[in-house]
């Protein structure tokens, strides 16, 4: 009886114990499962984030190229989605790149010229101005419209950011605006565009009108007209002389690099959005103005021939020191040509752009030059100093505080002839958003 009872307490043991070892393999089981979908789940969620962060970067990289071919101060405003755990935006080399935490891969795109400015790195939706700058692109984040990441559900009759359109939810949109005449514009079952009962428009735009030439200078003649009403017009087509030298939305154009005293015509003919032309000449004929009688040109500087570098005239002034700051060639607030000398990032003053002449053989002369400022805080100007031979420097024009458009000063110099009449243009713009801009410095004199 004694043996029968303890081969059962036996059997009982080893029961138990192939019972926690079946145990063992299923929680073994359970926990390969689970790291299985752990990383499946990682690995989905990481192409995810990375397609968002490529079609951001494409979507950037294409409005680049199109800015960058257009030319200085061609500008266009990009919508983009961020994902989450992006650790740096790199905008510097001609790259453009995207890195993650805890990741080596890096998203990029290549460029043939200088990028520059700063991206933001948080999760949310943004609006990026992307503007084509002397030989370079620039990004900037204009602000956060959401800081969460709402995924669009196609389907449920709402425009979500990265949709066309979802069922009847077109987002304003009609045939019209997309370019055609008339017709119905519907959604496709994947939120985008549906087209198909839209009718092409044939009819081009009407013609512009009140065309004139209000101001004209030696070299350059300024037009302005009315665009017309059409809802879907897109450009004028602008030529001078009979030649093609312009497209735009505008309605002005200032043309240059004539000479003086010579006549020239501007014709307009426009463009729709569905690229109809109407080709009915609008002209107007205008002349440039001669240079003025019985004067000599001693000075002149459109800043035309400066190079890219600081103080970069060839020559042309007798002394330029951008001091605590910068004296550089710009495009952006440009009064005629291509190039106007900018003055920025001046905290006390120390800067000079020095122009001295022998007067003293003249009965009268004269200075001219075109200024505008921008932003310049209370305290803060462009000013002009005029010194002889035999008396110190005298402020002769300040620009003063605050923002304007150009204006054209002239200033007699008479007082100041000498054999050693000196110019001096300086500024205080602490911030690099405060600026004085000069074009077109001049000096005339008469015997």
């Amino acid at each position: 009886m004694r043996r029968t009872h303890a081969l059962g307490g036996c059997q009982r043991g080893q029961g138990a114990t192939e019972f926690l070892i079946i145990l063992a393999v299923l929680l073994m089981v359970f926990l390969i499962l689970l790291q299985v979908q752990f990383d499946v789940l990682t690995l989905v969620t990481k192409q995810s984030r990375h397609a968002k962060a490529r079609a951001a970067i494409d979507d950037l990289g294409d409005a680049a190229e199109l800015v960058y071919q257009q030319g200085p101060g061609a500008r266009t405003k990009v919508y983009i989605a961020l994902p989450n755990t992006i650790d740096r935006v790199a905008v510097a080399n001609k790259t453009l790149a995207v890195s993650f935490f805890g990741e080596q891969d890096t998203l990029h795109r290549s460029f043939g010229f200088d990028i520059n400015g700063t991206l933001p790195t948080e999760e949310g939706f943004y609006w990026i101005i992307v503007e084509a700058i002397d030989d370079a692109v620039r990004f900037n984040a204009t602000g956060v419209l959401t800081v969460a990441s709402p995924q669009a559900a196609c389907g449920n009759n709402v425009k979500e950011p990265g949709e066309q359109c979802d069922g009847t939810a077109l987002g304003g949109q009609s045939c019209a605006g997309l370019g055609f005449s008339s017709g119905t514009l519907s959604c496709t079952a994947g939120c985008s565009y549906d087209t198909s009962a839209c009718v092409a428009d044939i009819t081009p735009p009407g013609s512009v009108g009140n065309l004139l030439s209000p101001v004209q200078g030696t070299t350059w003649i300024y037009w302005t007209w009315s665009n017309p009403i059409d809802a879907d017009f897109s450009r004028a087509i602008i030529f001078i002389d009979g030649v093609n030298v312009a497209n735009t939305s505008d309605a002005f154009y200032n043309a240059t690099g004539f000479s003086p005293d010579t006549a020239h015509t501007l014709t307009l003919h426009t463009k729709d959005l569905a690229g109809n032309i109407n080709a009915a000449d609008v002209n107007s004929t205008n002349r440039t103005l001669p240079l003025p009688p019985a004067s000599a040109v001693l000075f002149y500087d459109d800043f035309e021939s400066w190079g890219a570098g600081e103080c970069a005239h060839p020559g042309i002034w007798t002394l330029c020191s951008q001091g605590d700051g910068h004296i550089t060639r710009n495009n952006k607030n440009v009064y005629n040509g291509t190039w106007v000398a900018q003055f920025d990032d001046h905290d006390s003053d120390t800067d000079s752009l020095t122009a001295c002449l022998d007067l003293g053989s003249y009965s009268a002369a004269t200075l001219e030059f075109a200024w505008v400022k921008e932003g310049l805080d209370a305290g803060e100007y462009g000013k002009l100093d005029i010194n002889t031979s035999v008396s110190g420097y005298g402020e002769a024009f300040s620009s003063g505080s605050g923002t304007s458009s150009y204006a054209r000063q002239t200033v007699d110099l008479t007082p100041y002839l000498s054999t050693e009449t000196c110019i001096r243009f300086h500024a205080l713009a602490d911030l690099g958003a405060d600026r004085f801009y000069l074009d077109d410095v001049r000096i005339t004199a008469q015997s």
